[in-house]
């Protein structure tokens, strides 16, 4: 039966990310965080109040809802912004996954990360997001090929395989915003992933094949955005240029597999200049 085997993991001494970015969101996540705690629990001695007899939960809860307040901006969004206008938010979404040239399904898997947005002219921007996915495909079927003791062949087929692999994604993109009473954008830009899991399933049983495909991974999105208020809904599609498969093993057992994707997002912009 086919099965891949268990390799230990090491990763490459190249980073896909670019510090100085990956520094900008951190600091905007602690700030965010360290907000909600402060306004959770302030303490003026300096005013006379009553004795605050809520639980913590209530006070967290209270810090959420006030940060949530300030983060809501009256916007009408159009096609046209000031020039270095800084957007900055989370997103979440769905993808349509699968790997071609395996035979399988599309399987249905979550994303989610933060992005910043700077607008260098009017109508273009650039966009930088750091994500993570999950993609694969489900419903793939194996025939091997295997020697008897007399030299003869025979093979036998393995149905219902299902491939996993967890990535973290960069992604740089340049976003164009076409007519001015719109604000619909569209993009295309440079997808780079770094592989941090992977498995193959058949049967009730799981395989690691972290060390059998290639690590990193690289695609050129195409994609259309829409916003309301401080919301943008996002379409994307992403063809992976590199072939998966590292080992020969996986090579004869995966052949010219790429990650296949489609995505829809929703952003919340906040508006931090």
């Amino acid at each position: 039966s086919f099965a891949f085997c268990s390799l230990s993991r090491t990763f490459a001494n190249e980073s896909i990310f670019m510090p100085f970015l990956m520094k900008k969101i951190i600091s905007m996540v602690i700030a965010a965080l360290t907000a909600t705690a402060a306004l959770a629990q302030i303490d003026d001695t300096s005013m006379p109040r009553s004795v605050d007899n809520r639980t913590f939960g209530q006070k967290v809860a209270s810090g959420v809802k006030q940060t949530f307040k300030m983060i809501d901006q009256d916007v009408k969004p159009t096609g046209v912004h000031t020039q270095w206008d800084l957007y900055a938010g989370p997103k979440v979404g769905v993808n349509l996954t699968n790997i071609t040239s395996m035979g399988g399904s599309p399987k249905v898997t979550f994303t989610g990360g933060g992005f910043i947005e700077v607008f260098l002219l009017p109508n273009l921007a650039v966009d930088m997001e750091i994500t993570y996915s999950r993609q694969g495909t489900t419903g793939v079927d194996h025939t091997m090929t295997y020697e008897r003791a007399d030299g003869t062949t025979y093979e036998e087929t393995s149905k219902g395989y299902e491939y996993s692999l967890d990535y973290i994604n960069s992604d740089y993109l340049a976003r164009w915003y076409p007519r001015q009473e719109l604000p619909l954008s569209l993009y295309a830009g440079l997808h780079l992933a770094r592989c941090v899991g992977a498995r193959a399933k058949y049967n009730g049983s799981s395989s690691d094949i972290y060390g059998r495909i290639h690590r990193g991974d690289v695609s050129v999105p195409l994609g259309v955005g829409y916003e309301w208020g401080q919301w943008q809904g996002d379409l994307r599609y992403n063809h992976a240029i590199r072939k998966l498969p590292r080992s020969e093993q996986a090579k004869r057992i995966m052949g010219e597999a790429r990650n296949q994707m489609l995505s829809l997002t929703v952003a919340y912009k906040i508006l931090l200049w």
